[in-house]
């Protein structure tokens, strides 16, 4: 009994709220059903079958991760059954900006992708290990129109700073301008973009 409870809170849906566990089982539900019952779209997508609905589950398994099995099996039907939607902060207040129909179901698709796994992480590369010809390490992040949370930013420049024993210095965009972090003398500072 106490696993029947674990495993329903676990995977009931969160109102207001996304519960991955419940997004990720309302797809692997989906894949046994399409994979018992296939509708002429999943035999012109996927070919005839050669393997059991099991057997594919066991496939998918082993061969996918989150942001490709997502990718490959959260569909429009499930989307919209899911309820999914986007939203943008607006002052205090959280606006939809999208639900899904047929106009923006993909544009969802894609957010919850660049928000699953390892999409969640900021690309960050070394652009030049002596900046301004003082041995400043030079950082650049990557912008996909998700700016970095100043907060984790400032404490990652700190230990980067500890490792480099040096200044750090890291270009960003921040509300859509050219910005430049640094951690320098024990301080962070921000600063535009040289």
């Amino acid at each position: 009994m106490e696993f029947l409870v674990r495993h329903t809170q676990v995977l009931r849906p969160s109102p207001g709220s996304l519960n991955p566990y419940h997004v990720g089982m309302k797809v692997w539900e989906n894949i046994e059903k399409r994979w018992n019952n296939p509708t002429a779209e999943d035999i012109e997508e996927y070919g005839l079958r050669k393997k059991s609905a099991g057997e594919k589950l066991f496939e998918v398994r082993e061969v996918e991760r989150d942001v490709s099995f997502l990718r490959r099996y959260l569909t429009e039907e499930l989307i919209r059954e899911l309820n999914l939607f986007e939203y943008k902060n607006r002052g205090n207040d959280q606006i939809v900006s999208r639900v899904a129909d047929e106009e923006n179901w993909r544009d969802i698709k894609e957010t919850l992708l660049q928000n699953v796994g390892t999409a969640t992480i900021p690309v960050i590369k070394v652009e030049d290990s002596d900046y301004g010809n003082n041995r400043t390490l030079l950082l650049r992040h990557y912008h996909d129109g998700r700016d970095l949370q100043l907060d984790y930013a400032e404490r990652t420049l700190k230990y980067v700073n500890q490792l480099w024993g040096r200044d750090v210095a890291l270009d960003t965009v921040l509300d859509g301008r050219q910005t430049q972090l640094v951690f320098a003398d024990g301080k962070f500072a921000l600063k535009k973009a040289a």
